[in-house]
């Protein structure tokens, strides 16, 4: 079973208990609660997310002046009680829905399936457990189950793929990007590691069958839910 990290930024108590147990009764999902933006930019620094649920009327902030924060989101969907602010966040990419409270269980699974799917490559096509990557002039599908992990090749990758290397037309900034964060993870400036593959770590390294894969001091602190998952590394 694969679980999403989510964090819920809400500053009414009773709002963030309603939608988190909402979430935990999908059990797919793994919730982090702030009050404010100081405490989510915290968060969204140390931790890597799937998801961000936004309430706008954060007591005396916006809660939309986190786009001035950081230029790149994981997908959020923005929950409200006001419906007329909808129209604010028309021209915001990160932002793949609009729920209004109280939020219908129908309309937040709706809503997940969205955010969860949306991944966009300008010369690929990406789905729920496979890919098409342009390599040279043709186009291949990747399984992701197959894949171990990836390597960056210049403005292009290279996927190693039931045990061969192909060359992908594309940068690993955007595969990074596009790929499910569930589980792909970069964990150096030139590795991804597709961490179903992970056969062993220490402090300095993932092991994907017999290759070491170095992990980039600038990543650690985003991988540290990872290392929880697969135990201590002291």
């Amino acid at each position: 079973m694969t679980i999403h990290n989510c964090l819920l930024i809400e500053d009414s108590e009773f709002d963030s208990k309603f939608l988190s147990h909402q979430l935990q009764q999908i059990g797919l999902f793994e919730i982090d609660v702030c009050k404010n933006l100081e405490d989510a930019t915290i968060k969204i620094r140390e931790k890597l997310y799937d998801l961000i649920f936004l309430d706008i009327n954060l007591s005396a902030e916006s809660g939309l002046a986190i786009f001035d924060i950081f230029d790149r989101l994981p997908p959020v969907i923005i929950h409200s009680s006001y419906s007329e602010y909808a129209a604010e966040t028309y021209d915001i990419d990160s932002i793949v829905d609009f729920l209004v409270k109280p939020i219908e269980p129908k309309r937040l699974k709706k809503a997940l399936n969205r955010a969860l799917a949306n991944r966009f490559a300008e010369n690929s096509i990406i789905e729920k457990d496979f890919a098409f990557f342009k390599v040279a002039r043709k186009v291949m599908r990747f399984d992701y189950e197959h894949i171990s992990y990836i390597t960056a090749y210049g403005v292009y990758s290279k996927i190693f793929y039931k045990n061969q290397v192909t060359l992908v037309n594309e940068p690993i900034s955007v595969l990074e990007k596009v790929l499910p964060r569930n589980q792909f993870r970069r964990v150096h400036k030139s590795y991804i590691i597709n961490i179903h593959k992970v056969t062993g770590f220490d402090h300095k390294s993932f092991y994907v069958g017999n290759d070491q894969i170095p992990i980039g001091i600038s990543y650690r602190p985003q991988l540290e839910g990872l290392f929880r998952l697969f135990g201590s590394t002291d």
